[in-house]
């Protein structure tokens, strides 16, 4: 029996798929990473960093880039003190290139155990 790659299409990861509570664990821990390359922390108490208020977020960032981040912002899903600071970090690391439904196939396939 082989582990297979979990591709989460455009329309599960907006309905907010619960077919795993692992998978959402797995995109925030994803999300994380490349925003600590930038010096962001998810719930830090840093101006810049993001407070997640729905953890729906994540697969949402995922499958929308930077369209779902904004919407989801006037959603109120996530909050930042600053936000000329957190967007200037995430420019200047260039993350809308990494993170986003132009790069599904590089950061969507997530490993379900």
């Amino acid at each position: 029996m082989s582990i297979r790659p979990r591709i989460f299409t455009n329309k599960n990861l907006l309905q907010g798929d619960r077919t795993s509570l692992n998978s959402y664990s797995k995109l925030q821990n994803f999300i994380q990473s490349v925003l600590k390359e930038v010096d962001v922390e998810i719930n830090g108490d840093r101006p810049w960093d993001l407070r997640v208020h729905n953890p729906q977020l994540y697969p949402r960032l995922i499958a929308q880039g930077s369209l779902g981040l904004g919407e989801a912002y006037v959603e109120g899903w996530w909050d930042c003190d600053r936000l000329d600071e957190l967007f200037a970090k995430i420019l200047r690391g260039r993350l809308q290139d990494r993170i986003g439904s132009n790069n599904l196939g590089s950061c969507s396939k997530i490993t379900d155990s």
